[in-house]
């Protein structure tokens, strides 16, 4: 029989070499997302101004990867001022928002919120299969800031990424543990923030993703909701958003 020593050492050799080719992917995926943005416009302070309505920036139908389909009520996008309730409590701000908020898909535009908001939904079509590309259903919006509001918010996203980097919650009756951890990476001309929850007796995992990239006073997000931990599908449909977004804005 082999020894457990150098059975471990193998499992842990496959396990590096799975996340280097995941590394590689992102990478490839976030200099393309950079290129497609204008990379140097988007410096802090400075860059484009995004398209005249945010809503002709969004994917669209023809522009989604190849078995992807729009899904809700934002399929054909939404663009109105990000107006507040007066009845209701104003939103924690970014910087002291609950960490489990950052599993809500609105989490950014509600604790930063921005001028105007234009936001569509998408997910995998049932019928081709792609239950296990590493994507459950996502959200892509496009966040209008105050001239200097979008470089702020984004400074303010790493962060809350070190805030709650890790955190824990539990039921008033102590009937279910929640565990979360957040990591950030730099992605492009923006973040990757990387969402893990573990919750229950099962200890049930669900992983979480965002891209958030800035162009001027824009920021350009794209989430997903219930991804698997290899996430195939997230770095294409950050590629097609910024694809849509720059055409749309003239670039």
């Amino acid at each position: 029989m082999r020894q457990y020593g150098a059975i471990m050492d193998e499992r842990r050799c496959a396990v590096h070499g799975q996340r280097q080719r995941r590394r590689r992917q992102w990478w490839v995926a976030a200099v393309a997302a950079a290129v497609v943005l204008g990379g140097a416009g988007c410096s802090a302070g400075g860059g484009g101004t995004g398209p005249e309505a945010l809503r002709d920036g969004l994917l669209t139908a023809q522009r989604l990867p190849e078995g992807y389909e729009l899904f809700g009520g934002g399929a054909n996008g939404t663009d109105a001022p990000a107006d507040e309730d007066p009845e209701e409590d104003a939103p924690e701000p970014l910087a002291s928002m609950p960490c489990g908020d950052i599993e809500v898909e609105s989490f950014v535009t509600t604790h930063a919120p921005p001028l105007e908001v234009a936001t569509v939904g998408v997910a995998p079509r049932e019928e081709d299969g792609r239950d296990g590309d590493g994507l459950g259903y996502g959200w892509e919006t496009l966040g209008r800031y105050p001239s200097g509001g979008a470089a702020k918010v984004l400074a303010e996203l790493w962060r809350t990424a070190r805030r709650c980097a890790v955190s824990s919650d539990t039921s008033p009756d102590g009937s279910n543990r929640v565990e979360q951890s957040v990591t950030a990476e730099p992605f492009g001309t923006g973040l990757l923030l990387t969402v893990t929850t573990r919750a229950g007796s099962t200890r049930e995992t669900l992983t979480g993703r965002a891209v958030v990239l800035r162009d001027g006073d824009v920021l350009l997000l794209v989430q997903e909701v219930g991804g698997g931990e290899d996430s195939a599908g997230l770095a294409g449909l950050v590629d097609a958003a910024a694809a849509a977004y720059r055409d749309a804005a003239g670039g």
